[in-house]
């Protein structure tokens, strides 16, 4: 795939946040994997459907859960926010099936996960076609919801540099939708545990 064609992808799958999460239906299971994001547009244009949808479970790993989700339906009404995904949980999220091929060896396959969709944030696209995730996601760690979810949306920050090591990114194919985003800060979680944990030691030394 050349420049030429990732550029045309990129536009066909372009799409406004509220656009994009009417998407999502009641009963729907959604990740965010937004790292050390501050604030994100699709989770403001979720939040903006709280009267419309019921019975959506929110999948966050997170240490920050400031959402607008949780401050538009604080009783629980409409989003449910899950903080950890327990083994058997998770092994619930991705469903394996064993399928014998004709050389009687056996391989993983992973079927879509129906009214699962994937949400994270990332950096403007580069020439290759790749979007690096944002700080606190990791592709190994979500690659089986990425391979499984019915739709993998992508939130735009500029503050994420695209030139930063692309260990961890999304290639534009492995995309259902990108959305333009809030370009949020990015909070630095090495340094926060960095200070805690001289705090821990100084307090240690008193």
């Amino acid at each position: 795939m050349n420049l030429f064609n990732k550029i045309d992808e990129y536009k066909k799958k372009f799409l406004f946040a509220a656009e994009a999460v009417k998407l999502i239906s009641s009963g729907c299971r959604i990740r965010y994997a937004f790292g050390d994001c501050s604030a994100t547009m699709l989770d403001t244009a979720l939040a903006m459907r709280k009267e419309e949808l019921r019975d959506i479970s929110i999948y966050s790993d997170s240490q920050y859960s400031d959402f607008q989700v949780l401050a538009a339906d604080p009783s629980g009404e409409c989003f449910s926010l899950i903080k950890q995904i327990s083994k058997n949980s998770r092994e619930a999220l991705l469903p394996v099936k064993n399928s014998k091929l004709a050389n009687s060896k056996y391989s993983i396959v992973r079927r879509k996960m129906p009214q699962f969709i994937f949400f994270t944030v990332v950096s403007p696209m580069d020439q290759h076609g790749n979007f690096r995730l944002v700080p606190g996601v990791s592709s190994d760690k979500y690659w089986e919801e990425i391979q499984t979810a019915d739709y993998v949306i992508v939130e735009i920050n500029e503050n994420i540099s695209s030139a930063d090591n692309l260990t961890d990114y999304i290639h534009i194919s492995q995309i259902n939708y990108v959305v333009p985003g809030l370009n949020a800060s990015i909070l630095n979680t090495s340094n926060i545990k960095a200070h805690s944990l001289n705090v821990f030691k100084n307090s240690a030394c008193i």
